[in-house]
């Protein structure tokens, strides 16, 4: 068929995208000496989410490159992973958890950066301050959670009829074959996608918009109120 997405080029595609990865490997291993040696003891803990942070985003980064690239055949639920995990027959549904492990664990720790951040400049009496006490324990969940998840969608995963996914998906999208036809080929089923996997993208985008969104709003006010404070007494 003339309309089949050639595929030839992926090769290509993850060769550069490792090349740039490369490229950053020096600059990351700085970021962590600099955040774990060069910041300042004031900031306490503080620093060592930030370590926490650029580590998973480091996990994310380099096996995305050198382990395990995907390949998403979308709009449908599925598609093929490239690279030596792909090579040496690993399982491309535990590769699919624990890419899901660590990108929910990037978006966690990201959180957790703007909860602390948020949490020390609200005032006292705000209703969103916390006692320490609750806020160690929303970190320790913030820590928690992607696990959690992660076995969540591991177990509703674990039903999914993958071969009957992909011979859907090449009925209903036969211009997507390539994707589906590949030895690391991994589908979800139309109906089981919809009653789950679309959820779980909606709670996690809830999850993202209610803290990190509140973070994004409410600091800024607080912060320019303080410098209107300052301006007023200087004047």
């Amino acid at each position: 068929m003339d309309n089949v997405i050639d595929l030839s080029q992926a090769p290509a595609i993850l060769f550069w995208f490792r090349i740039v990865s490369g490229l950053t490997i020096w600059v990351n291993i700085l970021c962590l000496y600099l955040i774990a040696v060069a910041t300042p003891r004031g900031l306490g803990n503080f620093r060592w989410h930030m370590f926490a942070l650029h580590c998973y985003q480091m996990c994310c980064e380099y096996g995305v490159a050198f382990l395990a690239f995907p390949m998403l055949g979308l709009p449908a639920q599925g598609g093929f992973a490239i690279g030596p995990l792909a090579d040496c027959g690993f399982d491309v549904y535990w590769q699919l958890i624990v890419l899901i492990y660590v990108t929910v664990a990037v978006v966690s720790s990201t959180q957790i950066l703007g909860f602390i951040r948020q949490q020390s400049v609200l005032k006292n009496e705000h209703f969103l301050k916390l006692k320490p006490r609750h806020k160690r324990y929303w970190i320790v969940f913030s820590y928690v959670f992607p696990i959690f998840w992660t076995v969540s969608i591991m177990l509703i995963l674990w039903g999914n009829d993958v071969h009957k996914a992909l011979d859907g998906f090449q009925n209903e999208y036969p211009y997507l074959a390539p994707f589906f036809q590949q030895r690391s080929s991994f589908g979800v089923e139309l109906d089981f996608g919809r009653r789950t996997i679309i959820p779980s993208i909606g709670f996690v985008i809830f999850y993202t918009a209610v803290f990190i969104g509140t973070t994004s709003i409410i600091v800024p006010k607080q912060v320019l109120f303080s410098t209107f404070q300052c301006w007023s007494q200087q004047r």
